[in-house]
């Protein structure tokens, strides 16, 4: 698999804000659910992935859409911590435009996000980040 290419100025300038996207793994999912309740007029929709995070606040990124992921067997961050925020933001009132998801792997652990952003068990994440705008 090749470099990607930086990025242009003037690629940059026609980028789409509507359409900014947040996902991340592990740590990185832990920063997807944070930057969306800091700055929930941003991205459109995350894709967290064996993630956790406070809910704190949580309400204000309803409008987020969210399509997380987790095993159930992960160890290093357990999926209670997980639904715990899906429930959160679908308990919000006034309700999120879509509910919250969260796809459980059934006998995985921590490591799922290969199956996530491969596509394994008909999961289609770039459909479902594009079909989401500002």
């Amino acid at each position: 698999m090749g470099s990607a290419a930086p990025l242009s100025t003037a690629d940059s300038a026609a980028m789409s804000v509507a359409a900014a996207v947040v996902t991340g793994l592990s740590d990185g999912g832990d920063a997807a659910w944070n930057y969306a309740m800091a700055h929930p007029e941003v991205p459109a929709a995350i894709v967290p992935i064996a993630a956790e995070a406070p809910t704190a606040g949580i309400c204000a990124m309803r409008d987020v859409a969210v399509w997380a992921f987790h095993g159930e067997l992960d160890k290093d961050t357990k999926v209670g911590a997980e639904q715990k925020l899906v429930n959160a933001v679908n308990a919000c009132t006034p309700s999120p435009r879509e509910p919250a998801r969260l796809t459980v792997y059934a006998g995985a652990g921590h490591l799922v996000w290969t199956r996530t952003y491969a596509g394994s068990d008909s999961v289609d994440i770039y459909a479902w980040l594009l079909a989401h705008h500002r």
